[in-house]
């Protein structure tokens, strides 16, 4: 799936919160920025990149109307409508004028950030692409490791801060969901997806608001955020890493497990972790490093209770609604130094959908 980004150069921050909203799906996005090097013909890469794409995302604005590379780009997307079917979609962004060629495609208000993702998911579905994703393409998601391009984090209303961080201040790490496999959800669901860590510790209440952060991960931000599978081979090495925490000593055994690295934090052997972990000489706030109060709920904000450590929750019986779905641990970093985005999803009861 390829979408094409078409706008005016003097709406380049229109542009990009529409390829990030694509993006974040898992949808390969052309935009200008980025795509275009020193020596390209403007005109050969902007015809092959339009004859290759899926969605045509024209942006209407003032500028974009006045603007001859524009005109240029929906001229060539319409003739590749009447030959391939392709996909034009105009997105107002401001009150203008639809263009008259485009009378009899159906154009999507995209002024506020709730129209924008509604248009975007609806492009998607028209385009064959599901969402929200079915389990068995989460499954797929999996099976292949797929890389976590933006993170989702649930927090209560009560506890967010802009000046804040992904989790509260004790947090050394916390657990996130995939965006992509959770947009479209209600609430109640992706707390139920994602049973695991802070989500454990509240989803019982249903009189709580919630608020969304999405934040991009991508190349460039996993190494900032240390981005690791949910899994307690990875929670044994960020606690035994002295580059990471080191809060435990890894003995010649663990060692020897562990392995060099590329590592394989996915392996069949969670149990041996498990054990390594709670056999670990660490200090215990509490009863032990399982309990209420320890350091791994205190500094991770998990328990043996919720948190499967395999990478992927499960369904707690046959007959739940509750799918499948991939958790990863990052650094309980600040939101200044991530680009993100935030959704208030109200409460369970009102069955807000992740946009």
């Amino acid at each position: 799936m390829k979408v094409f980004i078409s706008h005016s150069s003097l709406d380049k921050d229109i542009a990009r919160r529409v390829a990030e909203q694509y993006r974040s799906r898992g949808v390969d996005v052309w935009i200008d920025e980025g795509e275009l090097g020193p020596g390209d013909s403007l005109v050969d890469r902007l015809t092959t990149a339009i004859s290759k794409t899926d969605i045509f995302a024209l942006l209407l604005t003032a500028n974009s109307l006045n603007s001859n590379w524009v005109r240029y780009e929906l001229e060539a997307a319409l003739a590749k409508l009447g030959a391939e079917q392709s996909a034009i979609l105009p997105m107002l962004f401001e009150d203008v004028e639809i263009p008259a060629e485009l009378n009899a495609v159906v154009w999507s208000d995209c002024r506020t950030q709730t129209g924008l993702s509604k248009c975007v998911t609806m492009s998607l579905r028209q385009a064959g692409v599901d969402y929200p994703l079915p389990p068995k393409e989460i499954q797929v998601r999996y099976t292949k490791r797929v890389p976590l391009g933006y993170g989702l984090r649930l927090v209560p209303d009560q506890d967010f801060r802009e000046t804040g961080s992904l989790g509260a201040v004790q947090r050394k790490y916390v657990v996130v969901g995939d965006y992509a496999e959770q947009c479209g959800r209600s609430l109640r669901q992706i707390l139920d997806n994602l049973w695991s860590g802070d989500s454990f510790d509240s989803n019982r209440n249903t009189t709580g608001r919630w608020t969304a952060i999405i934040f991009e991960v991508g190349e460039h931000n996993y190494h900032k955020l240390d981005v690791m599978p949910g899994t307690w081979k990875a929670v044994f090495r960020i606690l035994s890493d002295k580059k990471r925490l080191g809060w435990i000593e890894m003995s010649e055994q663990e060692g020897a497990h562990l392995g060099y690295p590329p590592r394989d934090y996915y392996t069949d052997d969670q149990q041996f972790w498990y054990g390594a972990i709670s056999g670990a000489k660490w200090p215990a706030i509490g009863d032990g490093p399982f309990h209420q109060g320890s350091p791994l709920t205190e500094y991770f904000g998990i328990t043996n209770l919720c948190f499967q450590g395999r990478g992927i929750t499960y369904p707690l019986s046959a007959d739940s609604l509750t799918i499948a779905s991939r958790i990863f641990l990052v650094r309980n970093i600040l939101l200044k130094d991530l680009s993100y985005r935030t959704q208030s999803l109200g409460q369970t009861q009102d069955g807000g959908l992740l946009s």
